[in-house]
């Protein structure tokens, strides 16, 4: 059965339970694994009619969600609300995005690729909002876990993202004056150009 003919059969009103597996487990040139990502990438954008004028929000965070989070993983950002203070009362033309109320993800991918900065933690957060975000500064806290070093999968995957974005990893032992400084300067760095074109490079 062709990939057109699977989906042709499946793809109303059908729920499908594969086998579990794991791409930790499998070979990702075996299994066409980065033809896949682009493939699975270029249908979602397709389908949320991206409309996209300019990024015209300089800082988006995506503050950790707090439901259905896998329990052995699940973790507490250190100054989560502190960021979100500084975040709305500090940074011009900033948004705060709760994913955990999202109810339509085309929006989400559209939300992303307007924004110039975003702001989230390591992890899926990363993996899947890196994913559909294009030509944007991620800045990722907490970032305890090299996976995108100890895993050919996700290796692909975080090359995959760095290809379409310019990515800044903090370590989780950074005080928290500092990364404030750091995010209020990107930012009104990025506000200054957008107020000055003539300024751009």
């Amino acid at each position: 059965m062709t990939e057109k003919e699977f989906y042709e059969k499946y793809s109303i009103n059908s729920v499908i339970f594969p086998q579990y597996t794991s791409l930790h487990d499998l070979n990702p040139a075996e299994i066409r694994f980065e033809d896949r990502l682009r493939l699975f990438h270029d249908e979602c954008i397709k389908y949320s009619n991206l409309n996209i004028a300019d990024k015209s929000i300089n800082l988006l965070y995506l503050p950790r969600s707090e439901k259905e989070n896998f329990k052995p993983n699940d973790r507490k950002i250190p100054y989560q609300d502190e960021i979100k203070k500084f975040v709305l009362s500090k940074i011009k033309n900033s948004r705060i995005y709760d994913t955990d109320s999202v109810i339509n993800f085309s929006e989400q991918i559209n939300i992303l690729n307007h924004s110039y900065n975003i702001l989230s933690n390591y992890g899926s957060a990363f993996y899947v909002n890196g994913f559909f975000s294009n030509n944007s500064r991620l800045i990722i806290i907490d970032c305890r876990w090299p996976h995108h070093i100890q895993w050919p999968s996700m290796a692909l995957l975080y090359n995959f993202i760095k290809g379409r974005n310019r990515i800044a990893l903090i370590r989780p032992n950074v005080r928290l004056p500092f990364f404030l400084a750091y995010l209020w300067g990107i930012t009104m760095l990025r506000f200054r150009r957008a107020q000055n074109p003539s300024h751009r490079k």
